[in-house]
Parts: structure tokens; sequence; C-alpha cells
């Protein structure tokens, strides 16, 4: 058995107790200087934010991204890699050269079809529907050829080449242009047209918070699955953005958050 005597430590000298001030400041130094040049090369995950996005997909202030589906799924994602989340938001002009060139990393909600140029891509994992949302008072419809003629809600900017008819140089509808798909239900909801153009989440997602509107889908044009664009000149690895993904996805993280805003 132990004595007692030898079971007490030595009290330090002030010499000693010196020493390992002096090594405790050093210890702290490294670490101060080891945490700025993680951050200088890359410590952060930069994520662009499309200025004509609205909720549920993302919520402004003062031009700062706040809130939203991409807020929740980039801070998730940027937690889970060990790396702080930072949004840059951009008008959708600006958005592929900024990807391009490196300003960010990381575009999520995104199809191929919908931004061009060379990138890394994840695997779909966001799924929405391209829908026809209707007024309370106007007539169902089963394609889009009944459109023809009529005035349907679109969004400023978007091209919707994918609605034309075969051979066709033009969209059969007439257009009528909102800044956002939030401002376009707004328009439909006070009866500027009887049909508009969006994505069932934005949709879903006004009825949530607007049931009295009485507007709802009348046709889903296609369902589609969008996914995250990763710049080439991004200092993260693809195959590790990835896995935090596939996590995500696996332990049902995404369903929640997409649940909860309605899905």
């Amino acid at each position: 058995m132990m004595s007692r005597r030898a079971s007490i430590a030595p009290m330090p000298t002030p010499k000693t107790r010196a020493r390992t001030g002096i090594w405790l400041r050093g210890l702290a130094a490294v670490a101060c200087c080891g945490a700025l040049l993680g951050r200088a090369n890359g410590a952060e995950l930069v994520f662009i934010a499309p200025t004509n996005n609205t909720e549920p997909m993302a919520r402004f202030t003062n031009g700062q991204l706040v809130g939203g589906l991409l807020k929740d799924i980039g801070d998730e994602l940027s937690r889970r890699a060990g790396l702080e989340a930072r949004y840059l938001s951009l008008p959708s002009k600006r958005v592929p050269d900024a990807l391009r060139n490196g300003d960010a990393d990381l575009l999520c909600y995104v199809l191929p079809g919908w931004i061009d140029g060379d990138f890394h891509w994840t695997a779909a994992f966001i799924p929405n529907a391209e829908v026809i949302a209707a007024r309370p008072n106007a007539p169902d419809i089963q394609q889009l050829s009944q459109l023809n003629g009529k005035t349907v809600g679109t969004v400023l900017g978007y091209r919707y080449t994918h609605l034309l008819p075969p051979g066709a140089s033009g969209l059969p509808f007439v257009r009528e242009d909102a800044i956002d798909s939030r401002a376009n239900l707004a328009k439909l909801a006070a009866g500027r047209m009887q049909y508009a153009v969006l994505d069932e989440l934005a949709v879903r997602d006004y009825l949530r918070r607007y049931p009295k509107s009485g507007l709802r889908i009348s046709l889903v044009v296609s369902r589609y699955s969008a996914h995250c664009a990763q710049s080439k000149r991004s200092h993260m690895d693809p195959a590790r953005i990835q896995r935090v993904l596939d996590e995500m996805i696996k332990d049902g993280s995404v369903r929640r958050l997409l649940q909860s805003y309605g899905s």
C-alpha cells in the first residue's frame, strides 16, 4: 500500500510556476494562430444566396440571408463539416460567374440546366415540383395547352424554355412577370391572373401561412430533386461534402427540415 508521504505531490516552486505560465501562454498563442490560419485556409464554407429566392427557400433582411430552408441546410452542413457557414447574397445574374470564380464554395437548390458552367455536383436531395397554381374560381387544367392565350404568372428573368411546345419559338401563354415567387403568389391571390407557374414548396408554404387565400395546385408539370453545385475552385473536397449530405439524408435531417416548411 502506498504511503501517505508518497501520494503527496511536491509543491511547485516559483521558478516552476513561471515556466508553466510561459508554456501555457505559448500554447494559447499557438492555438490562436492555428485557428486564424485555419480560417485563412478555408475554415468557413461560403454559400451563394440568390436574392431572387423567396420563402420557404430563403428569407432576406437588408439584403442578408437570415432564414429559410437554404440557410438551414447550409448551417447544418457546415456544422457537421466543422466549418463556419457564410452566405453571399447575389442577384441571380451574378451567380454563375461568382461560383465559377470561386467567390463561394456552394450553390444549393439548383439543377444543371439552371446554371451555365463546369461545376462539381452533389447527388440530388431537395425534392420539389414545378406546378400550375390556380385561383379558387379558375377552371382546373389537365395539360399545359389549356393555358394557350391566357395570362399566366411568371418570375422575371426565368426563361421557361422547357414549357415551349415542340417547334414553337415562344411561350403559348402571356407572361405576367413578378419579381419573385412570393410576389407572384400575392398577385395570383389578388386576382391579377388565374394561373401562375410556381414551385410546389413555395405554394405549400404560402398556403400554410395564408390558408384563406383559397389558392390550389391545379397541375403538376414535373417533379425533380435539386442539387448543390460546387465551385471547382473551392477548398473543400467534393467527396467530403457529399459524405456530410449523405449523413443528413440518412438520419432524416433533410426530411425534417423540409417538413418544417410544409413539404
